[in-house]
C-alpha cells in the first residue's frame, strides 16, 4: 500500500513472526494514527473541512450530505444517484385567470402588481389600485346664443381604458324683459369628441303670468357615463342655450366642472 512500511520479523528455523513496525502519511482526506501495535492500533479519520456549515457530515454509518429538513428545500437525489435540485417553477409572469392573458405589468394599467423576493426562495406578492384621474374647476363660459351650443371645458384622456365621466353643468339666464310668460333654458351636455353622451336640462325657466315679471334664475344638472376610451380621446361639457321671442334683452350664460377617472383597462 502506497504510503506504508511493512516489516516482517521470523527466525532462521523457520518460525512465524510478525508485523513490527508501520510508518504512515496522511492525505488531505484522511488521518491515520497509531502503529498497528497493540497499545496503538491503527485508526483512520476522515478530515471534513473546517469550514462550516459546508453541507458534509461524517456519520457514525458514513459520509454523507444530508439535505436540509427546512421548509421548501428543493433539493434531492436525481435518476443517476447524483444531487439533483429541479428548474423552480415561474414565480414571476402574472397571468390573468379569467379570458385572455392581460399585457406585462406597467404603469398604464389600472392595477399594479409588485413581485419581490423574499430572500427565501419565495416571492412577496402585494397590487394596489393605481387608475387614473383627473378634475377641471368650475369653468365658465360668457354669453351665449339662443339655439348655438357651446363647449364649456374638456379633459383629455392619457391612456386607453374604461372611463367614469362625470361633468357638473350649471345654466343661468338673467332675465330683464319683463313678459307675462315665457320659455327659458340651457340644455347641459356631456360629450366625447364632439358626441354627446348624456343630456338633461340644467336650467329650465317657464312661466305664465297675470302680471309681467323680470327674474333671476339659475340650476346645475349633474351628467354622468361609463364608456371604454383610447389615449387622446376629449372628455367635454357643452351647453346649449334656448330662449324664446319675448326674451331679446336677456342674458345667457353657463359654467362647469368636468371629471374623469379610470375604472378597468
Amino acid at each position: 500500500m502506497a504510503g506504508k512500511m511493512w516489516c516482517c520479523g521470523g527466525s532462521s528455523t523457520g518460525g512465524g513472526g510478525g508485523l513490527t513496525s508501520i510508518t504512515t502519511a496522511d492525505s488531505t482526506t484522511v488521518d491515520l494514527e497509531g502503529d498497528g501495535s497493540a497499545g496503538a492500533p491503527l485508526t483512520a479519520t476522515v478530515k471534513v473541512h473546517p469550514f462550516e456549515p459546508n453541507g458534509l457530515t461524517a456519520d457514525p454509518l458514513g459520509l454523507i450530505v444530508r439535505p436540509s429538513g427546512d421548509p421548501d428545500n428543493a433539493i434531492g437525489i436525481g435518476s443517476d444517484g447524483n444531487l439533483f435540485v429541479p428548474t423552480p417553477t415561474d414565480t414571476t409572469t402574472v397571468t390573468g385567470i379569467a379570458g385572455t392573458a392581460p399585457a406585462p405589468v406597467s404603469t398604464t394599467r389600472s392595477v399594479d402588481v409588485d413581485v419581490t423576493p423574499d430572500g427565501a426562495g419565495g416571492f412577496q406578492v402585494g397590487a394596489r389600485l393605481s387608475p387614473v384621474w383627473a378634475q377641471t374647476g368650475r369653468v365658465g363660459m360668457a354669453t351665449v346664443v339662443s339655439g348655438t351650443e357651446g363647449m364649456i371645458t374638456s379633459l383629455v384622456v392619457p391612456e386607453d381604458g374604461v372611463y367614469f365621466m362625470e361633468a357638473s353643468i350649471e345654466g343661468i339666464a338673467n332675465i330683464v324683459s319683463s313678459v307675462p310668460s315665457a320659455e327659458r333654458y340651457v340644455i347641459g351636455r356631456l360629450k366625447v369628441d364632439g358626441a354627446t353622451m348624456r343630456q338633461a336640462h340644467a336650467m329650465l325657466n317657464q312661466f305664465s303670468t297675470v302680471d309681467p315679471e323680470s327674474r333671476f334664475a339659475t340650476s346645475t344638472v349633474t351628467l354622468t357615463w361609463r364608456r371604454q376610451l383610447s389615449a387622446g380621446q376629449a372628455i367635454e361639457a357643452w351647453a346649449l342655450p334656448f330662449y324664446d321671442a319675448n326674451g331679446f334683452g336677456d342674458g345667457f350664460g353657463a359654467a362647469a366642472a368636468l371629471g374623469y377617472h379610470k375604472i378597468s383597462d
